[in-house]
């Protein structure tokens, strides 16, 4: 019964090369978004972006993620500049802070006739 508490060793070799292969992708794909954004922003671009992703990692994720998207889909030609890039920033923060607001409108059930009904019965 002990073999069932323990892991087979083939299969914990296995794990740790399939957590490897799964660094190395990670580490791959960090590498081709690096190189896609040197070739898309100017230098200025690129240290506005590495102080937002100082500050907020989750932020400059979104923005390098519209950035590669645009730049997919033709949108951005040439090189953002840092110009640019504060109103890309604009237009997210725009976006990101519309939000939609419910309101709702009751009726009035009971007319004011109703009303002076009321009162008097339970007087």
């Amino acid at each position: 019964m002990e073999g069932q508490a323990e892991m087979n060793p083939d299969m914990m070799q296995k794990q740790i090369e399939q957590a490897q292969a799964q660094q190395e992708q990670q580490a791959q794909m960090e590498e081709a978004k690096n190189s896609m954004m040197k070739q898309i922003l100017s230098t200025e671009a690129r240290e506005r972006l590495s102080n937002i992703q100082a500050a907020n990692p989750k932020r400059a994720e979104q923005i390098e993620s519209i950035i590669i998207g645009n730049a997919r889909n033709g949108t951005i030609q040439g090189k953002v500049s840092d110009a640019q890039l504060i109103d890309l920033i604009d237009q997210f923060d725009t976006k990101k802070s519309q939000e939609t607001t419910v309101t709702f409108k009751r009726k009035n059930l009971i007319d004011s006739d109703e009303e002076e009904d009321l009162d008097e019965m339970f007087s």
